[in-house]
């Protein structure tokens, strides 16, 4: 699916999700985790899947696995450069993360970094690209974990129910939300 590159005003963030080998037998890299239990190591590790997330004011999204732990500059750089169409009036928006100052300066980039989360101007914000998180997360946790290996195929479905136009991803939400039958029934007969 040929989607277009992500332009204008860019907000991009990183996202992070627990390394999981989850149907895997043999030859994990660390301890199993205790049913309802939780990661070894406290704050960003490398037991921690950073995903790479941008979205334009277009409602354009990309998002890719890039690393474990921190996001690091040049994993950063070949996502963003296969995904984003940088021009003359093109601004990336960003948190405070050092490597997206040192991409932008390395590439000679626009950029606006929010420290802190916040800006004086309202166009300057990272609201678009929280919320992106926010409902990828919600839509992840409904599978009770993905596996590592499988993370990207998850974000490639997802980010094809989110372009697709006619409110399926909506309708697909409402489906994965624990909907009764008779609800579900319903919502078949409005998306036929």
């Amino acid at each position: 699916m040929k989607l277009p590159k992500l332009n204008g005003t860019i907000e991009a963030d990183e996202t992070y999700f627990n390394l999981s080998f989850k149907g895997k037998k043999k030859g994990m890299i660390r301890k199993p985790y205790l049913r309802g239990g939780s990661i070894h190591k406290r704050g960003l590790s490398r037991e921690k899947v950073c995903v790479a997330c941008a979205i334009d004011r277009n409602k354009n999204i990309m998002g890719k696995s890039v690393c474990l732990g921190k996001v690091r500059l040049n994993k950063l750089s070949v996502l963003l450069d296969k995904n984003i169409a940088f021009g003359k009036f093109s601004l990336l928006i960003t948190d405070g993360g050092k490597s997206y100052g040192k991409y932008a300066l390395k590439k000679n980039i626009n950029i606006k970094q929010l420290v802190g989360g916040k800006s004086k101007k309202k166009s300057i914000h990272i609201q678009n690209i929280n919320s992106h998180h926010s409902t990828l997360k919600k839509w992840v946790r409904q599978f009770n974990g993905v596996a590592t290996k499988n993370l990207d195929n998850y974000l490639v479905f997802f980010k094809i129910m989110k372009t697709v136009k006619g409110g399926v991803f909506d309708e697909t939400l409402k489906l994965f939300n624990h909907a009764t039958n008779q609800e579900i029934t319903d919502l078949k007969i409005n998306l036929i």
